[in-house]
């Protein structure tokens, strides 16, 4: 059988606005309608997680997080998370992506927006062998995410061969 994907922005647009403004019923009505037409979920809906986080809707949160998990930006997600301290939620985030994810979280937030109090926090939290600091640097420098940069680099766990390769990638990256 022949399944057919529609994209639906509006959706998204009122479960982000649902989300940011606390409204769990309309996210409560949103969600199912999406299932049910099998709507693409995307980019677009990809930061309603981390919206709502930041916005310290709490029950929106766990209503969204309940979902399936794929739908969010776990790393975004994970970053909103750290910023309004809600470390019980960040621990559970990050093991969510560890579940669905076979790659270093902290490779993915050290380049996803290079937000320094979020890779802190996976730094002394265990996530800090010499390797997954070393690809945490390269792609914090793919990004010129400089303070997460100088952070990784003073942990003294970034090889100098990994600290040239890095930055003669940089050196020689063209932009579009």
């Amino acid at each position: 059988m022949y399944m057919c994907y529609l994209a639906s922005p509006a959706a998204f647009d009122a479960l982000d606005a649902a989300a940011v403004n606390g409204h769990l019923d309309v996210g409560r009505y949103i969600v199912p309608h999406v299932k049910d037409k099998k709507y693409v979920h995307g980019t677009k809906a990809a930061g309603i997680l981390a919206h709502a986080i930041s916005a310290r809707h709490m029950d929106v949160v766990e209503y969204l997080f309940g979902q399936d998990s794929s739908w969010w930006d776990l790393a975004e997600a994970f970053i909103a998370a750290v910023a309004v301290e809600q470390h019980t939620l960040a621990d559970r985030i990050f093991e969510a992506y560890r579940r669905e994810d076979k790659e270093a979280f902290l490779v993915e937030v050290a380049g996803h927006e290079g937000n320094l109090q979020a890779v802190k926090y996976l730094y002394y939290n265990g996530q800090n062998n010499s390797e997954l600091i070393s690809d945490a640097f390269v792609s914090a420098a793919n990004y010129s995410h400089i303070a997460t940069m100088e952070f990784l680099y003073d942990t003294k766990r970034v090889s100098r061969g990994t600290f040239d390769e890095a930055m003669m990638d940089v050196a020689t990256w063209r932009r579009p």
